[in-house]
């Protein structure tokens, strides 16, 4: 009775007219015939569901992601990606002209740039396929210029994770030129505590030049962890007095409702290496300190 109710209300439904998430249905049709054991029932409702012309790109790219998790559920594993790479296809260029003379593009000539539909591609080839292929996805994701700064974070990590880590500095060195404030912060934090990571104790110039950039494209009220972060580094592998000139930096340059915090961690900071004897580094900030307080 469920199966054929859901029959007769698809049949009388128009997706470019109902009110809703029509392609909701289909979905629940196919469960409907997966819950019944009835596998290829439900998959032939699904392929059926992505020829329908939705009003969104998005509802057909959840059609599609709905089809590879029901394939993977039945440990279908390949089948899953091999629905990946059908939908994920770029239509061909006869297939474009086509379309074009007409003028009436269904969402299926858009699908293959759905970030929906890629992000659900690279996470089941992490899962299940190999190192090569996964790289393979996030490059044309974003050779499709459809990345996010969350991708760019992705992909980075999943490289570190398989110890290409300069590859994934590359794509650390992509992300912060595609993405600016204040999307790109992470994306800058998280690259500079990796590269001083690796490169801190041995290449410091290297981590140096990077946080000068980092530094230089921030917006004023980005800026105070990074100045935050270089300093420690200066503390953790370079010179205490490029680290102290740092935190002078970043005094000059961030908001002034943060200067008074800068003072505080500058004190501390000079403080705890025992340098209370040298004016130098404390006579300023503490009369500074001082004023604002009062």
């Amino acid at each position: 009775m469920q199966l054929s109710t859901y029959a007769r209300v698809l049949e009388t439904v128009d997706p470019m007219k109902a009110v809703g998430k029509p392609h909701t249905l289909w979905i629940a049709f196919a469960r409907t015939y997966e819950s019944n054991n009835q596998l290829d029932r439900a998959e032939e409702v699904f392929e059926r569901a992505t020829q329908v012309n939705y009003k969104s790109v998005d509802h057909l790219a959840a059609v599609w992601c709905e089809w590879a998790e029901m394939e993977v559920r039945h440990n279908n594993l390949e089948k899953a990606l091999q629905l990946m790479r059908q939908a994920t296809a770029e239509p061909s260029v006869e297939v474009n002209k086509r379309v074009a003379a007409d003028e009436n593009e269904p969402v299926q000539m858009k699908l293959h740039k759905s970030l929906r539909l890629w992000s659900a591609y690279v996470n089941l080839e992490e899962s299940v396929g190999s190192v090569e292929a996964t790289r393979a996805v996030y490059d044309r994701i974003l050779d499709l210029n459809i990345a996010t700064p969350q991708i760019i974070l992705n992909y980075a990590s999943f490289l570190e994770e398989h110890k290409y880590f300069e590859d994934s500095f590359k794509i650390y060195e992509r992300g912060v030129k595609l993405f600016k404030y204040p999307c790109v912060r992470e994306i800058w934090v998280t690259y500079l505590t990796k590269f001083v990571k690796i490169y801190g104790k041995t290449k410091l110039d290297q981590p140096r030049d990077l946080f000068e950039c980092a530094i230089e494209k921030a917006s004023l009220r980005d800026v105070k962890p990074l100045y935050l972060q270089y300093a420690k580094m200066e503390e953790d592998y370079g010179l205490l007095r490029r680290a102290l000139d740092v935190y002078e930096r970043a005094v000059k340059s961030v908001p002034p409702s943060e200067k008074l915090s800068i003072y505080e961690i500058y004190i501390d900071r000079a403080e705890s290496l025992g340098l209370e004897k040298y004016d130098r580094y404390m006579s300023k900030p503490l009369s500074l300190a001082s004023q604002m307080v009062t």
